[in-house]
C-alpha cells in the first residue's frame, strides 16, 4: 500500500539448477553443492562472475525493474559505488556491503564465497572425487590442486630459480627461502621457519607427537608426506622410473632425490660455512652440528641426538633389536650401516685406503683406528 515490501518478496535463483528461495543467505548454503570454479550467470541479463554476493545483487536489481512499485526504504545503503560487477543489459554496477553471516557458527565473512568455503568445512562432505585415485576434496580448487600431481603440471614458476610449482600458496612459501623472510617462530626454542607447515612439522620435534598411522603396520609418522611414502611400500609399485639407471621409486619426490646423485646437484646450501646438500633433511641435520641443538632425546637415559634416525639406532642398544639381518651368515646388526659395513668382509671390498702406507680396510673405523696406532705422532 505504501510503496515499500521486505526484501522477504524478491525470489533468488540458482543459477545451475532450478532451486528457488526466498533468503540470499539460504541461496548461498545451498550454492555449496555446485562447484566453486563455476561461472554464475545472471538469470536476466549475460553478465557472469565467480562471486555469488555479486551475481545476488544484479538478479536482485532486475527484479526491482519488473516490479517498480516495491522499493525497499534501505536501497541506498545496500549498493556501493565500487563497481566489481557491471550487469551489460542495464550497465549500472553494484557490490553487496553486507556481512555474510554462517547459519551454524557466529563467524562472519566480508565475501560470500569466503562464507561458501567455510559452510562446506561444517557440512564435512568431500563430494569432489578424484578420478584417478580413492582421494575425495572439499572444493573444486583443492581437486585440481591434486590432480596435478597425477599429471606432473607444474604452471607457477619462481623468477629467480628454476623451480616450478603446482600451487600458488607452494610459490609463495618458496620465494620466502631467496628472501630469508622466516615470519612463523616455534614459542618453544624460537627457531623460524618460512613457511608455517613447516613449524608444525618442528613442533612435532617437541611434542614427539606422531598423528600419521599406518594401518597396514604399526608405524606412526609425524608428517602426512612421509605416510604417504611408506604406504607405497606396501602397494610395491615404483611408477616413477630414473631415465639414467634403472632404479624405480614411489614417489616423484624420491625420483627427484635420487637424479641429484646422477647430475652432483647440491641446491641446499649452509649459511654458516661451504657445504651443501642434495636434499633438504641433509641441511637440517648438518645445521645442528653449527647451532648444537640435538631435539630428539633418549627416554631411557640422558643422550640426545641431531637426527629422529640416530636415536632409533641408539634405543635399540637398550631394546637389543637387531633388525638388519645378514644373509649370507647368521649375524644381525642394529643399524643398517653396520650391516653394510659387514657385507664388504663377505665380498672382499675394503674402499677405505691408508694415504701412507698400502693398507684398506672395509671399514672406516678401522681405518682411524690404524691411523691412530701406527701414523700418528706421539
Amino acid at each position: 500500500d505504501g510503496g515499500v515490501c521486505s526484501k522477504t518478496e524478491i525470489l533468488f535463483r540458482c543459477c545451475f539448477c532450478t532451486h528457488v528461495t526466498k533468503d540470499q543467505r539460504e541461496l548461498l548454503g545451498h550454492l555449496v553443492v555446485h562447484g566453486d570454479k563455476q561461472q554464475l550467470e545472471c538469470q536476466h541479463c549475460p553478465e557472469s562472475s565467480s562471486e555469488a554476493e555479486d551475481l545476488r545483487c544484479c538478479t536482485e536489481l532486475h527484479e526491482r525493474e519488473r516490479f517498480p512499485e516495491c522499493q525497499p526504504i534501505d536501497h541506498i545503503p545496500f549498493y556501493t559505488c565500487e563497481k566489481p560487477l557491471r550487469c551489460k543489459q542495464c550497465f549500472q554496477a553494484f557490490t553487496w556491503n553486507k556481512p555474510f553471516k554462517c547459519a551454524s557458527c557466529p563467524k562472519v565473512f566480508a565475501q560470500g564465497v569466503e562464507c561458501i568455503a567455510h559452510i562446506r568445512r561444517h557440512r564435512g562432505g568431500k563430494s569432489f572425487k578424484c578420478e584417478q585415485c580413492p582421494k575425495a576434496y572439499r572444493s573444486h580448487a583443492n581437486l585440481m590442486r591434486h590432480v596435478r600431481t597425477h599429471t606432473g603440471e607444474r604452471t607457477l614458476k619462481c623468477m629467480y630459480c628454476s623451480k616450478e610449482f603446482t600451487h600458488i600458496s607452494l610459490l609463495t612459501s618458496h620465494m620466502r627461502s631467496h628472501s630469508r623472510e622466516r615470519p612463523h617462530e616455534c614459542e618453544q626454542c624460537h627457531k623460524a621457519f618460512h613457511e608455517k607447515a613447516r613449524l608444525k612439522r618442528h613442533i612435532l620435534i617437541h611434542t614427539g607427537e606422531r598423528p600419521y598411522r599406518c594401518h597396514q603396520c604399526p608405524k606412526a609418522f609425524a608428517v602426512y608426506g612421509n605416510l604417504t611414502q611408506h604406504l607405497q611400500t606396501h602397494v610395491g609399485t615404483r611408477p616413477f622410473q630414473c631415465e639414467l639407471c634403472p632404479e624405480a621409486f614411489s614417489t616423484r619426490g624420491t625420483l627427484t632425490k635420487h637424479i641429484r646423485i646422477h647430475s652432483g646437484e647440491k641446491p641446499y646450501k649452509c649459511e654458516k660455512c661451504s657445504k651443501a646438500f642434495n636434499a633438504r633433511g641433509s641441511l637440517t641435520k648438518h645445521i645442528r652440528v653449527h647451532t648444537g641443538e640435538r631435539p630428539y632425546k633418549c627416554d631411557k637415559c640422558p643422550k640426545a641426538f641431531t637426527a629422529l634416525g640416530t636415536l632409533k639406532q641408539h634405543i635399540r642398544t637398550h631394546t637389543g633389536e637387531k633388525p638388519y639381518k645378514c644373509k649370507k651368515c647368521f649375524k644381525a646388526f642394529c643399524a643398517p650401516g653396520t650391516l653394510t659395513d659387514h657385507m664388504k668382509t663377505h665380498t672382499g671390498e675394503r674402499p677405505f685406503k691408508c694415504d701412507q702406507c698400502p693398507k684398506a680396510f672395509s671399514v672406516r673405523a678401522n681405518l682411524k683406528q690404524h691411523i691412530r696406532a701406527h701414523h700418528t705422532m706421539l
